[in-house]
């Protein structure tokens, strides 16, 4: 396996923040003798992406927080049974938007996967847009 990831963050006075990361990787599969990878389900060299990143930037001000995060996934295959399939690349965007109250009390509105209305991301089951609100509350 060969691979590079690269990283960066900052942070502003103005109470904006940011990081960022990509991965690529390179796999090569090259079993021992005997051993049959197809048996095992096994194929790192296909089901390994070869790049992988990410995108987050929020911002705090007073009581308010609001956060994004944008993942980024290149083609990739995946077993069914006993079969391989592709996944194409995708890319997901999630947030949060919170407002902190003096009473320790928290009301924030969230999404998951705000692209699309179902997406795949594996070869299993759609990953389905989520929006949320919540009301929570710390000692």
């Amino acid at each position: 396996m060969t691979g590079v990831e690269l990283s960066a963050t900052g942070k502003y006075a103005t109470g904006l923040h940011w990081s960022g990361d990509y991965t690529w990787t390179d796999v090569s599969d090259d079993p021992a003798p005997g051993y049959n990878p197809r048996i095992r389900l096994t194929d790192f060299a296909h089901s390994t992406p070869k790049g992988r990143g990410n995108l987050i930037v929020g911002w705090e001000k007073g009581p308010w927080t609001v956060d994004g995060h944008l993942r980024y996934v290149s083609e990739f295959t995946s077993w069914t049974s006993t079969t391989q399939s592709k996944v194409k690349g995708f890319a997901t965007l999630s947030g949060r938007v919170a407002r902190n109250f003096d009473s320790g009390f928290t009301v924030a509105l969230s999404g998951q996967n705000l692209l699309e209305d179902a997406q795949r991301q594996t070869t299993g089951l759609y990953a389905e847009r989520r929006v949320q609100l919540t009301l929570s509350k710390s000692w």
